[in-house]
């Protein structure tokens, strides 16, 4: 038997060896470890039982009802005053008025776009049908630029298939 499993049985043995499985006191037979465990165990648990918890005051509860008391009539916070104020039942009252206010700021913030948008026709300025001039050596010049002369650069990629092959056969 392995030492940790021994350890475990006899703590749920506790005091009394007789409890513990014919496994378990042959393995103390033989580990000395296990048996120092168990001594300091005992002697752990001999010091338990000789120990008395102290009785508590005579007069314990009547100071304890006393400052309860004292704790009770201590005037209220300034944060206790605020949850107080704000709690649920302050919220109940004005729940519909609350929705009644973010409802018309819905409805207002989308009469204020709706009219943003009749200004252009009905068309957002970044939609428009209108080609943006584009200023020279930007990406989109280059590109246009490109597209523009697509059959000549597709006639320079011939040129260049056909030279190449001519340094082949050479």
């Amino acid at each position: 038997m392995k030492c940790m499993k021994v350890r475990e049985e006899l703590i749920e043995a506790g005091a009394a060896p007789e409890m513990a499985s014919s496994e378990a006191r042959l393995h103390l037979a033989g580990c000395s470890a296990c048996t120092g465990e168990w001594k300091a165990m005992q002697q752990t648990m001999a010091l338990l039982d000789e120990w008395q918890a102290p009785e508590p005051s005579p007069y314990f509860s009547t100071r304890l009802r006393a400052r309860l008391r004292e704790e009770a009539q201590q005037p209220v916070g300034f944060a206790a005053r605020l949850r107080a104020m704000f709690g649920t039942a302050f919220l109940a009252g004005r729940r519909a008025a609350l929705a009644s206010a973010m409802a018309v700021l819905l409805v207002g913030g989308v009469v204020m776009f709706r009219t943003g948008d009749a200004a252009t026709n009905g068309e957002h300025p970044l939609h428009s049908a209108e080609a943006v001039p584009a200023d020279r050596g930007t990406p989109v010049a280059d590109l246009e630029t490109l597209d523009r002369n697509f059959d000549m650069y597709a006639n320079f990629d011939l040129l260049d298939d056909v030279g190449g092959s001519a340094a082949v056969s050479n």
